[in-house]
């Protein structure tokens, strides 16, 4: 014989089950953001991304240039079914789009890049922020001249 106690077992369990199916997963990943040059930049992103309500940022970190995205990934995708087996830039290729597909005063003025395999602090050159900062002062510096 069922008892209560089995009925409400059941239930509770396929109410979980069952709600596992219509909830898809959400999934983060982590780029590198080109255009974050300077700390008022992180605004202009949070602005622009308030257009894609597909993308939500967990994470904005300017010291790294980095950015990590929270998203479901079938809502990636117009039909809502996301291909399988899904290559990472593939994925990195379609959120560039639909970042870049914004309109207004931020459009195409971000990118995102896989994050480099070289530590931070190990960066020289033009991928390091201060070069970038000197060369801009440079710039600015030759402007007024």
């Amino acid at each position: 014989m069922i008892s209560i106690r089995h009925i409400r077992f059941l239930i509770i369990a396929l109410l979980c089950w069952g709600g596992s199916l219509l909830m898809a997963e959400e999934q983060t990943s982590t780029y590198r953001l080109v255009g974050l040059f300077e700390p008022s930049r992180q605004d202009d992103f949070r602005d622009l991304m308030s257009n894609v309500p597909e993308l939500q940022i967990a994470k904005l970190d300017f010291e790294k240039d980095e950015v990590t995205l929270s998203y479901e990934l079938p809502k990636l995708f117009v039909d809502g079914k996301a291909p399988k087996d899904l290559p990472p830039e593939k994925l990195m290729e379609r959120i560039n789009n639909l970042i870049s597909n914004q309109s207004g005063k931020h459009k195409n003025t971000f990118k995102l890049t896989a994050l480099s395999k070289i530590p931070t602090d190990q960066q020289t050159g033009w991928t390091s922020r201060s070069a970038f900062s000197i060369a801009r002062a440079a710039a600015m510096e030759s402007t007024r001249s």
